[in-house]
């Protein structure tokens, strides 16, 4: 007697998937292995989704709120009831045996615990170059990889239900890698098949920005799943090489050092040329199926993929040494893992500062710090920092009036250089948790208060830039340009720093507030920026000028240095208040002025003058607001009542 073939229940999570569904739906209907049910788990959809789903006859599970994929695949596993699970994107139209194929596969081999399948290179909809990019790539690491791998990826995937029940249920704390972290729980205990003999359609990015929006999004992700996965090495699957990876970010890299070093662009191209021939099998592919001409446009987006995964693996990775919360759920992550790094990298950075300093010439030193003209021009550098401190506040305060109720300058003062001074520790969030516990206290919404802080991140490093011209040499001039010619473009279309602003709230998944700032705020910002930018920078050329320096030679590269290296140092955020990086980047132009001794000794006199001046400013705005400036100790709220 022939023994009854398994049931099989399709699980589809679903997000505004109308584009796609419809032909999702037809090619299951088509399977020559009919399923027992097809599951759409609803996600939240804001579009047609759940009712196409139910005009197909579908099982569809709603949500109270959006989870992402994990949750919603483990939904649509609870409401359905076949021997089977057949995982699907609603982006994913089956080839007619599909289904059949797979279970057969798990017929005939007992130990498998999911058979998963690969894309066909035709897309699914709209054609394009970076379609076509997306599923020849995507073919390629797929067939590079077939046969028994430690990897599953859920896009067309089918798993035994005792497999899921025993693996247990996807982790709904990670919206991008889940199936990484979920391999990690099932090789272990089952095998893993990829396999051509599984295949589908899909529908995938035909734009660039939103290819590398998308690629950046989910290689934040990286650095946490790896800590827990122990699937890498043979067997584990990987879309990109680390080798090509490393290739591009040290391209990048060698950029700012060409500042000072012009071979550092023969590096850079080096690499670039690296990059191009590091994976020959992918290039023979490529070659064999589009030809030479879309080859090199396919390589060019292949670079802009690979550094927007080295610039989103950098992100996650700062997130996760400041954010308990960030990466999968069962990551015991030590306590004392961002104290150590912190500690470790600041130790090395004094390491270096003791060095400098041993070069330093006290006996000159002393000389100097005693001529009569010492103490006014010592005065007068931190009077120019706190200048510049309070240009800078205005500029962030022409944002935050303008995009709600009025807020008065001392609450105002409060909130801006309170959250300044928070930089002495390492990572943004805590400026960030300080101007939402201040803002609060003055009746300013936690969602109001992040955007203006995000808004004014961007307007602060490419005015930055600009200013930062003035102490760079013509000839590199071109890598600070760009960021300049940014900040006009800025100036111009103010209404896109906005929209740059919803977009990290919205990949953040944070509140937006009513309204953001409007062009006329905006541009005041850019203004008040600039002018803090060239009045902080005095502070550095008085402190030059005591020392001996050329006032007329030193006042562009003093002002224009002082704005590049903190732009640097700001960017170095493992680090309290970029110590280290800002000094190094600070003296390059400093060196074309003064002796390296006197170099050395500025340096620590500017990093003396900038903390006494923030320190004075943060002083007294809290001593003008009075005690009701402090929250209340019980008061913990943090972003958006996360």
């Amino acid at each position: 007697m022939e023994h009854a073939r398994p049931t099989v229940s399709v699980v589809i999570p679903c997000y505004n998937s109308a584009k796609t569904l419809e032909a999702c739906l037809r090619a299951l209907h088509a399977q020559s292995y009919p399923p027992l049910e097809i599951v759409v788990a609803d996600d939240r959809s804001t579009d047609d989704s759940r009712e196409i789903a139910a005009r197909h006859g579908c099982v569809v599970v709603p949500a109270e709120v959006n989870t992402g994929p994990s949750g919603a695949r483990n939904r649509g596993v609870a409401a359905s009831s076949g021997d089977v699970l057949f995982f699907l994107d609603s982006d994913v139209a089956l080839e007619p045996d599909a289904i059949a194929s797979a279970v057969r596969l798990l017929e005939s081999e007992p130990d498998l615990g999911c058979v998963h399948g690969m894309y066909t290179t035709e897309p699914l909809n709209e054609d394009g170059f970076i379609a076509r990019y997306r599923l020849l790539h995507s073919r390629h690491w797929h067939e590079r990889h077939a046969g028994r791998v430690r990897t599953a990826f859920f896009a067309l995937a089918a798993m035994p239900r005792r497999v899921f029940d025993e693996v247990g249920p996807f982790d709904e704390n990670l919206r991008e890698s889940e199936d990484v972290e979920y391999s990690d729980r099932l090789h272990p205990r089952f095998g893993i098949l990829l396999t051509d003999s599984v295949q589908g359609g899909h529908d995938d990015e035909t734009a660039l920005l939103p290819l590398l929006r998308t690629q950046f999004k989910r290689a934040q992700l990286l650095v946490p799943v790896a800590l827990v996965e122990r699937g890498a090495g043979r067997g584990g699957v990987r879309a990109n090489r680390f080798s090509g990876v490393a290739a591009a970010g040290l391209a990048v890299a060698a950029l700012p050092f060409s500042l000072v070093w012009t071979e550092a662009l023969i590096v850079a191209a080096a690499m670039v040329g690296v990059f191009a021939v590091i994976e020959p099998s992918l290039s023979r592919y490529v070659l064999r199926e589009r030809g030479p001409g879309f080859l090199v446009g396919f390589t060019a987006v292949h670079f802009l993929l690979h550094l927007a995964i080295v610039a989103g693996a950098s992100v996650g990775a700062l997130r996760f040494l400041v954010d308990k919360d960030f990466g999968p759920s069962r990551l015991a992550r030590p306590r004392w893992l961002g104290r150590a790094v912190t500690v470790v990298v600041t130790a090395v950075v004094l390491v270096f500062v003791l060095w400098a300093l041993r070069s330093l010439e006290w006996s000159a030193l002393a000389d100097t710090l005693g001529d009569p003209a010492a103490p006014p021009m010592l005065g007068a550098a931190v009077a120019a920092n706190t200048g510049g401190l309070v240009l800078a506040m205005l500029g962030w305060r022409s944002v935050l009036v303008d995009s709600g109720p009025r807020v008065g300058v001392r609450d105002s003062a409060r909130i801006f250089f309170v959250g300044m001074v928070t930089k002495l520790v390492p990572g943004r969030v805590w400026a960030v948790l300080t101007h939402v516990r201040y803002g609060k206290a003055a009746g300013i919404t936690p969602a109001r208060m992040v955007a203006v802080y995000l808004l004014n991140i961007p307007i602060g490093l490419l005015t930055a830039a600009v200013v930062g011209l003035l102490a760079v040499p013509a000839d590199t001039a071109w890598a600070v340009a760009v960021p300049a010619a940014v900040a006009v473009a800025v100036f111009v279309w103010p209404d896109s720093v906005n929209r740059l602003s919803a977009l990290t709230l919205r990949l953040a998944r944070r509140e937006r507030p009513d309204r953001f700032a409007s062009p006329r705020a905006v541009r005041a910002s850019i203004g008040f920026s600039l002018v803090s930018w060239l009045v902080s920078g005095l502070h550095l050329w008085a402190l030059a000028v005591l020392f001996g320096a050329d006032p007329g030679p030193a006042l562009p590269v003093c002002v224009g240095g002082f704005a590049l290296a903190m732009l640097v140092g700001s960017l170095v955020v493992v680090v309290p208040d970029g110590i280290g990086a800002r000094e190094v980047v600070l003296a390059l132009p400093l060196a074309t002025i003064l002796p390296w001794p006197s170099v050395a000794a500025v340096l620590v006199l500017s990093r003396i003058a900038v903390l006494v001046s923030e320190l004075l400013a943060a002083g007294v705005s809290l001593l003008a607001a009075g005690r009701a400036a402090a929250p209340a100790d019980g008061d913990r709220t943090v972003l958006a009542d996360r």
